[in-house]
């Protein structure tokens, strides 16, 4: 067995006939107590039945010890990148990512790395050793990211997000001139996904003809959901190299994709907290240069 912390152990005393794994663990770690987040944490070999690494469809016998591990064990290796911390108690802490960061990961270039020696751990029992994300932003897109202090704020953060809780803001700018709002609802990487919108502001463009500041609500949180519905519906986001036409997409300039706001209950005192950013000041920058060039050549 590697060299872990064990988290929880568990001494199977009671079962009528075996069961799989998988459906005998639901809810009986705290950290882990939906079939989704079991399916992970075995996937990852944290779970280990008679010291031996779980599978989904191993069988459990009365007898049986089961040990969750802490696989991250080790203290990350600090990175000297400037991260904002918005918002930050002895349960929680929410931080601005900034793009071209992944969120965690084995990656020496995580945001997971970039938090160690910030802020305040917390004196709490079960604090963690360093802040743990609750959810995760592709690379290129920066904003807020909710991490957790505590395995028990994470274990109730967790499920939270699992019984979709928690409203997650994001703003984009994308090509075209899109509807005042709107609803999309199609299939992403096979799985039912939700978003609704709503446009912010439209300036004219040169290249585009039209760009449109949007807000987006995502109800499911599939990867790259927001990527992809923008694209789906004809208003693809700018910079987006993968969803939208490589010769028409803006180069160098990143994706104009950001988190700008997450509403959530308190894992301690079950309050709504709502924490909220401007739009990037890179974003109103570019709406304003191409408001200014459409005018400019369309005055001659």
């Amino acid at each position: 067995m590697m060299d872990n912390i064990v988290l929880e152990k568990i001494k199977v005393t009671e079962l009528e006939e075996p069961m799989r794994c998988i459906d005998w663990l639901i809810g009986k770690f705290q950290l882990y107590p939906t079939r989704s987040s079991l399916k992970k944490v075995i996937k990852r070999g944290e779970i280990f039945i008679n010291g031996e690494p779980a599978t989904t469809g191993k069988w459990i016998h009365v007898g049986d010890s089961i040990e969750l591990l802490d696989s991250l064990r080790r203290l990350p290796k600090a990175i000297d990148i400037r991260i904002p911390i918005l918002y930050e108690d002895d349960f929680i802490i929410v931080v601005n990512k900034p793009p071209g960061l992944l969120t965690s990961g084995n990656n020496y270039d995580t945001l997971v790395n970039a938090m160690i020696g910030k802020g305040t751990l917390s004196t709490r029992p079960d604090a963690w050793e360093w802040y743990r994300p609750l959810h995760r932003l592709d690379r290129s897109t920066g904003g807020l990211v909710l991490m957790s202090k505590t395995s028990a704020a994470h274990r109730e953060l967790a499920e939270q997000f699992e019984r979709r809780e928690v409203d997650k803001i994001y703003q984009a700018i994308v090509k075209g001139s899109s509807p005042e709002e709107g609803n999309i609802d199609s299939k992403v990487g096979g799985k039912v996904a939700n978003t609704t919108f709503k446009t912010l502001q439209k300036v004219n463009s040169v290249k585009s003809e039209k760009l449109s500041l949007l807000e987006l609500r995502p109800k499911t949180g599939r990867t790259h959901q927001l990527r992809i519905h923008c694209a789906e519906i004809g208003y693809p986001i700018l910079g987006d190299k993968l969803y939208d036409d490589v010769k028409k997409t803006l180069s160098h300039k990143g994706l104009f994709l950001v988190a700008t706001g997450l509403k959530f209950f308190h894992p301690a005192t079950n309050e709504r907290v709502s924490i909220q950013i401007d739009t990037p000041s890179k974003f109103i920058a570019l709406l304003e240069r191409e408001k200014r060039w459409y005018d400019r050549v369309h005055k001659n």
